[in-house]
This record gives structure tokens, sequence and C-alpha cells, in this order.
């Protein structure tokens, strides 16, 4: 009987209560904040992984509209990453090339792909540890290979 009220229980709470928030965005300090905590005041960055040991993630802006503002990218292993800002006349076609360097076979370099963006007006910064391990702790938890 008491497993038959510890399900109905679990089954009552709210869908969010059972899943921790992903990271949030700063966007006064340009990082994202500690992994499951939500202040609130930034939006929602859900990490996915792409190849090894890299996740990446996308910063849109809160309002109605919520045009993608950033693009990161991060080396969990190593901290190495890139920020991209992404040009608001045109932030499909940055993205589209992004995710296109993402897949390809070539195997890019963060150098590589911050120029890339450059020639379609967009701004890359190339850093280290300075975003955050959130995208890293929430999307590969055991911290990669």
């Amino acid at each position: 009987m008491r497993y038959a009220a510890a399900l109905l229980l679990a089954l009552a709470a709210p869908a969010n209560a059972l899943t921790p928030p992903a990271c949030e965005w700063v966007q006064s300090e340009l990082r994202m904040g500690e992994w499951g905590v939500d202040n609130g005041t930034g939006p929602q960055v859900w990490p996915t992984v792409v190849g090894r040991d890299f996740v990446r993630w996308t910063i849109e802006e809160v309002s109605l509209a919520a045009r993608p503002l950033y693009i990161g990218l991060q080396h969990c292993p190593t901290g190495q990453e890139i920020l991209i800002g992404l040009n608001p006349a045109n932030p499909e076609a940055q993205i589209a090339r992004f995710d296109e360097m993402m897949t390809d076979d070539t195997g890019y370099t963060l150098r590589q792909i911050g120029g890339e963006m450059a020639t379609l007006g967009a701004s890359a910064r190339v850093m280290r540890n300075e975003l955050g391990r959130c995208a890293c702790d929430f999307a590969l938890p055991e911290g990669g290979e």
C-alpha cells in the first residue's frame, strides 16, 4: 500500500518537478549558471552532445520572438570553447553553416569555426573555461572521455 501511495504522489507531481532544470544563461556575465540552479532571470539552455566530448547549445532571447542570440560549443575534458554571437540580420544561415561544420568529416578547430562564422557576419570568441561547466555537467555528467 505504501508503494502505491508513493507511486501516486510521483505521478501527481508536475513533470518539471521530476526533471532538473537545464542550464540558465546569465547575460550580464556571458556565461551559464550552475547546473540545476534556476534563478528565473535568463533563458534556459538545453545542451546536446555533438561529437566526442563536445556539447553545443543555442541561446535565444527571452521574448515572444525568441530570436537566437548565441551558439556555444565546448570540449568538456579540456574546457576549450567558442561563443558565437549571431548576426540578427541572418541567424538562420549562420546556424545552418555551424550545423554543417559539426557533421562534416573535416574536423574543424574552434578557430576555424570562428573564422567561418565571421565570414557570415557573426562574432566569435575562442576561450577556455569562461562559459561555465553547466553544459558539460548536464549533457555529459560522466565528464567525457
